[in-house]
This record gives structure tokens, sequence and C-alpha cells, in this order.
């Protein structure tokens, strides 16, 4: 967690424009809360050692 934090005041403070797609998760949603720009569905179809639900939620963050 505290490494999606610091990249989350990262994007943030930087110059550089930032877009980055990233697993919607409480955590995502109030990391980059007024920086999400669009969300997508998608299905996994590859499950390796049960590290993804089939069914998930992406979302595109940037920076501006």
């Amino acid at each position: 967690e505290m490494e999606h934090r610091r990249l989350a005041a990262a994007i943030q403070n930087t110059n550089c424009r930032i877009l980055m797609v990233i697993g919607r998760t409480t955590l995502t949603e109030e990391l980059y809360q007024g920086h999400i720009v669009a969300e997508y569905p998608v299905r996994y179809s590859v499950n390796i050692r049960n590290r993804f639900d089939t069914d998930a939620t992406h979302i595109v963050v940037t920076n501006y």
C-alpha cells in the first residue's frame, strides 16, 4: 500500500503528463480521486495462483 501512495504522490507532483491504467480498488479510487478519466471492464482468461478475479474493472488515471 505504501508504494501505491508514493506513486500517487509522485504523479500528482510531477511536471510530466502521466496516463496510467490500473485495477479499480478501494485504494486506487481513494488515491486517484479527481484524476480518473475513464473505466472499463476486463475479463482475465488466465488466473495464475488465484491472483486475479476473472472479472475486474480498470481505471484510466491522468494528471492533466
